[in-house]
């Protein structure tokens, strides 16, 4: 009895833990770079637009926004690498923003689909 138990527990934690173990390339195997049509070289996932996102608020919109940007490039270089966090350089690009009167702040997201420049 206590083998049956065993076992199950054992592949539950070896899908938890060997991905971590074995570092990014077990993730390259679903999210890896591809060279887009526009020339670009960008991380898809699973053969789809892999995006990203980053969020911001400040009293002023210019800086909720440029917030919003370093945040998504915190995140796309803490996940990939430097050579992916520019976001100039990134894919279907947006900057979504609206004003929350009630806290007096601007609200605002970035959205992208990280490339190398």
């Amino acid at each position: 009895m206590r083998n049956s138990v065993f076992k199950p527990g054992a592949l539950v934690a070896a899908a938890i833990f060997l991905p971590l173990v074995m570092g990014s390339t077990q993730a390259e195997a679903f999210n890896f770079p591809m060279k887009l049509a526009n020339g670009k070289t960008c991380r898809v996932l699973m053969g789809q637009t892999h995006w990203h996102v980053g969020d911001s608020d400040d009293v002023s919109k210019a800086v909720a926004q440029s917030k919003a940007r370093r945040n998504w490039s915190r995140f796309v270089v803490f996940e990939y690498g430097r050579s992916w966090g520019n976001w100039n350089a990134a894919d279907k690009s947006a900057m979504l923003c609206a004003k929350d009167n009630a806290a007096g702040v601007w609200r605002c997201r970035a959205e992208g689909q990280p490339c190398k420049g």
